[in-house]
């Protein structure tokens, strides 16, 4: 798991900067790619519902995910995770800061 969390925390690093603030629960999220991630990468959204729907909530680590998911402050929180081959899921939960005009 090392690995992965390694690859999410580079992933994180270049695309946080894509979830964006909004005030229903979601998970920006990609897929894992062990040869990393280009610029354009485009991150998918998906609701705790679509979370439910797809992967197994039995996993701890999808289970987590949706704790954080339900969790976080959707005023100034965004979730930004990571899929990997087994389905099983990695994420972070990042605080926004705004910057001052």
């Amino acid at each position: 798991m090392d690995t992965e969390q390694k690859s999410l925390i580079n992933f994180i690093n270049l695309h946080a900067h894509k979830a964006t603030l909004h005030p229903d629960r979601r998970i920006h999220i990609t897929q894992y790619n062990k040869d990393g991630y280009p610029l354009n990468t485009v991150l998918e959204i998906l609701s705790i519902d679509d979370i439910i729907k797809t992967y197994d909530t039995n996993n701890k680590l999808v289970h987590w995910v949706i704790r954080q998911m339900s969790t976080y402050d959707v005023t100034s929180e965004v979730v930004i995770g990571m899929e990997y081959p087994n389905k099983s899921l990695l994420a972070h939960v990042l605080k926004i800061i705004k910057d001052e005009d």
